[in-house]
């Protein structure tokens, strides 16, 4: 079973890190190799079926995980690329662009809802297009942080009547 983890890196890290992980896919596409000729040699003659449905198995799954850290180097390029860009575009106060840390200064339920939206397009600008169930924890966390401003609005609201009739 392929799980995803989480790693940090220097940023300028990055482009090695990838590099290490297309240097092992390579490795692993010279095994295939050597497998894929093993298989065509175990073809000569009397063979197998059996033994040679294993092998080409084998080699389905070594492709198969190739072609998985393939795409997390794909995914991993573009994040890093994203992150060259928005340093670029930089503000004068130090902080990336659009990540929200201005607000979280701002307790009130307006910055909240600030929050909120800096969250969602956050969350759509990195959100991976061949992954169907982070959309869905996307909607799941966009759900719930709704209902807390909710009910923080719905709470400030109860306090200041309470205020106004004392």
């Amino acid at each position: 079973m392929k799980v995803n983890i989480q790693h940090s890196i220097e940023l300028d890290e990055i482009p090695d890190k990838v590099k290490e992980f297309l240097q092992g896919a390579a490795a692993k596409n010279a095994d295939i190799v050597h497998d894929m000729d093993d298989v065509v040699s175990c073809m000569e003659g009397s063979f197998s079926i059996e033994k040679v449905l294993e092998q080409i198995d084998k080699i389905r799954h070594e492709l198969a995980n190739m072609d998985h850290t393939m795409l997390d180097c794909t995914e991993i390029l573009h994040g890093y690329q994203k992150t060259l860009v928005q340093l670029r575009e930089r503000p004068d106060d130090g902080h990336l662009a659009g990540n929200g840390a201005e607000v979280m200064a701002r307790p009130s339920p307006e910055g909240y809802a600030d929050q909120l939206k800096n969250m969602r397009d956050t969350m759509e600008s990195l959100k991976p297009t061949n992954q169907l169930d982070v959309s869905e924890q996307s909607k799941f966390i966009r759900e719930q942080f709704d209902e807390h401003v909710k009910l923080m609005k719905e709470g400030n609201h109860d306090n200041e009547t309470r205020n106004e009739e004392t």
